[in-house]
C-alpha cells in the first residue's frame, strides 16, 4: 500500500474500522481499506492480515480477526438459511403435486 501510517495511527484506524457496523464491514468483506478509499481517492487493494499483524498490537489483531470470522459466520448462516429456504419450498410444491394426484 503507498500510503503511510505511523504504527499507532494505523492502529487506532485498524480500531476504528473493526468498531463499524455489520453492514459497512460486510462491504468491504471485512478488510482494512487505506483510509483514502471511502473517499474515492484510493484504489490499492486492502491490506494483507500480515501487514496488519505486524504494525498492530496482538489484541487488535486479534479483533480484527474475530471480526472477520464474524463476518464469515454470517454469510454461510444467510447463504445456508436461504438453501434450505428454497429446498422446503421444492418439498412443499412436490407434496402438493402428490396430494393432487391422490
Amino acid at each position: 500500500n503507498s500510503h503511510a501510517l505511523c504504527s499507532p495511527c494505523f492502529e487506532d484506524y485498524v480500531k476504528t474500522e473493526v468498531g463499524l457496523g455489520m453492514g459497512e464491514r460486510e462491504a468491504s468483506g471485512g478488510r482494512i481499506r487505506c483510509c483514502c478509499f471511502r473517499g474515492g481517492e484510493c484504489v490499492e487493494t486492502p491490506f494483507e492480515d500480515a501487514v496488519i499483524a505486524r504494525h498492530v498490537s496482538p489484541e487488535v489483531f486479534q479483533q480484527y480477526m474475530t471480526s472477520r470470522t464474524e463476518l464469515i459466520e454470517r454469510r454461510l448462516t444467510v447463504e445456508v438459511d436461504r438453501r434450505l429456504r428454497s429446498e422446503y419450498e421444492e418439498e412443499q410444491k412436490r407434496l402438493a403435486a402428490l396430494s393432487e394426484h391422490e
